[in-house]
C-alpha cells in the first residue's frame, strides 16, 4: 500500500472531516433522533460492520481484553459514551459558531492533560502553531468581524460541549494504555462493544420517556453514515495517528473540523464561499503545518500519547 494512505496526518484529516459531516447531520437529526438514541443506534451499528472481522480476533483474544477490563471499559465510557453522547445532547440547544469555538479548546486540553498525567511536554512549534490555528478558527467564526466574538453568549449546551472536550482529551491522552496485545480493529471492536453496552440503559430510559424514533430513508441513511464514517473508521483512524505521533500533535487537526464543516455547508447548504473562509482556513492550515514540524513529541519515547 502506498505510504501516502497510512499516512497519520492523512488519517487525522479525513478523520476529521469525518466528525464535521457527523455534527452537520447530528444538529439536523435532532427533531427525529433523541440524542441517546442516535448515539445508541450508531455504535450498535458500528459494532454489526465491524463485527465479521472482529468476531474471531474477540472470541481469542477474550482473556487479554478481561485482564485488562479496567483500562478497556475506562476508555469505552470516555471515548463511545460519553464523548459522542453528550455532543448529540449538546447539538440540540448551541450553535455551530459556538461549537467551532469550543472545538479549540478541545485541542488545549489534550495538551493540558497530557501535560499534567503523564508529563509530555509540548513544543514551542506546537505552541505557536496551535495558536495560529486557533486564530485561524476565530476569522472564521467571527466572519471577519470581532463584533460577532463580542455578541456570542453561553447556553447550556455550550457547558455540554466543554464536558464532552474534557472526557475526549482524558481519552487521547489515556490511549497510550491500549493493550499492546490487542491490535487495532480488535481495540475498535472491543470499545464500541464495551461502549453500547454502557448506552444500553441510558437508551431504555431516554425511550421511556422521549418521543420515539422517527425512522425513515433518510434517518436510517444518516445512521449508516454515521456508523461507517465518523465512528468505525474515523475512530480506527485516530487512534492509529494517535500511536504514531502522539496526542499533542494529533490535537492539533482538530482545528479542521469547522474548516470541513464550512465546506460541507457550502456543497450540501449552499452557503456562499466567503473571503474569510479562505483566510482563516490557510491560517489553520499554516498552524497544522508548523506544529507537526519535526518527529516525535519531548516527554513521550515511543511518540504513543
Amino acid at each position: 500500500m502506498p505510504r501516502i494512505w497510512t499516512s497519520p496526518y492523512l488519517l487525522l484529516t479525513l478523520t476529521c472531516l469525518f466528525w464535521a459531516g457527523n455534527s452537520v447531520l447530528g444538529r439536523a437529526l435532532r427533531d427525529d433522533v433523541p440524542p441517546i438514541a442516535l448515539s445508541f443506534w450508531r455504535w450498535c451499528t458500528a459494532f454489526a460492520i465491524l463485527l465479521p472481522w472482529v468476531a474471531r480476533p474477540l472470541a481469542r483474544q477474550w482473556r487479554t481484553i478481561l485482564a485488562h477490563w479496567k483500562v478497556m471499559v475506562f476508555l469505552a465510557i470516555l471515548g463511545i459514551a460519553t464523548y459522542n453522547t453528550i455532543n448529540y445532547v449538546a447539538l440540540h440547544t448551541t450553535t455551530v459558531t459556538n461549537s467551532a469555538l469550543i472545538n479549540g479548546a478541545c485541542t488545549l486540553m489534550i495538551i493540558a492533560v497530557n501535560r499534567l498525567m503523564f508529563g509530555v511536554r509540548a513544543g514551542w512549534r506546537q505552541w505557536i502553531g496551535l495558536w495560529v490555528s486557533i486564530c485561524g478558527v476565530v476569522v472564521i467564526v467571527a466572519r471577519g468581524d470581532l463584533q460577532v466574538l463580542l455578541g456570542l453568549e453561553l447556553v447550556r449546551g455550550d457547558v455540554l460541549l466543554l464536558i464532552a472536550a474534557v472526557a475526549w482529551a482524558v481519552y487521547t491522552a489515556c490511549l497510550r494504555w491500549r493493550p499492546r496485545e490487542l491490535d487495532q480493529l480488535t481495540f475498535a471492536g472491543a470499545t464500541i462493544a464495551i461502549g453500547a453496552l454502557a448506552l444500553a440503559p441510558l437508551y431504555l430510559w431516554e425511550a421511556a420517556s422521549a418521543a420515539p424514533v422517527k425512522f425513515s430513508a433518510g434517518v436510517i441513511a444518516a445512521i449508516a453514515y454515521v456508523a461507517v464514517f465518523p465512528s468505525v473508521l474515523a475512530m480506527l483512524f485516530w487512534n492509529k495517528a494517535v500511536a504514531d505521533v502522539g496526542a499533542n500533535r494529533a490535537a492539533q487537526f482538530l482545528n479542521l473540523v469547522p474548516v470541513f464543516g464550512i465546506a460541507l455547508a457550502i456543497v450540501f447548504l449552499d452557503e456562499t464561499l466567503e473571503r474569510f473562509h479562505l483566510v482563516g482556513a490557510g491560517v489553520i492550515f499554516a498552524g497544522i503545518a508548523l506544529a507537526t514540524a519535526g518527529m516525535r513529541e519531548k516527554g513521550s519515547p515511543t511518540a504513543r500519547g
